[in-house]
């Protein structure tokens, strides 16, 4: 199966990336190891969907905008992260990367992600 990365996953990816690599207060050189760890994290995630897509729980009304999609958690220590994906024919549509505890994945908001630390 394909994988497809929306242009909505790839800037929730690098806002996380630059996060991991700007404002954890880390040595410039851990900082970013743990961000390259990160988006490796987030491709293992995506190729393992690939090869099974319809392991992710569906998401119903309570994730507005993500009605019908799938969702699977990155592995620790990058769990409180969830890919929300719909597959299509034999491509797999990567849409969103949020936290797990965000408004959206809580359902509380349309817009979605809130702004800065994916730490709290």
């Amino acid at each position: 199966m394909r994988v497809h990365r929306t242009e909505r996953f790839d800037t929730d990816v690098e806002r996380y990336f630059r996060w991991y690599l700007l404002e954890t207060g880390l040595d410039p050189v851990d900082a970013l190891t743990l961000a390259e760890r990160f988006a490796d994290s987030v491709d293992s995630v995506l190729d393992f969907l690939a090869k099974n897509p319809d392991i992710g729980r569906r998401r119903f009304e309570t994730f507005g905008g993500l009605e019908g999609a799938r969702s699977w958690r990155l592995r620790k220590p990058f769990q409180r992260f969830m890919v929300f994906y719909r597959v299509a024919g034999d491509v797999l549509f990567a849409e969103r990367l949020l936290e797990g505890h965000s408004r959206l994945a809580g359902g509380r908001g349309e817009s979605g992600l809130e702004e800065g630390d994916p730490s709290h």
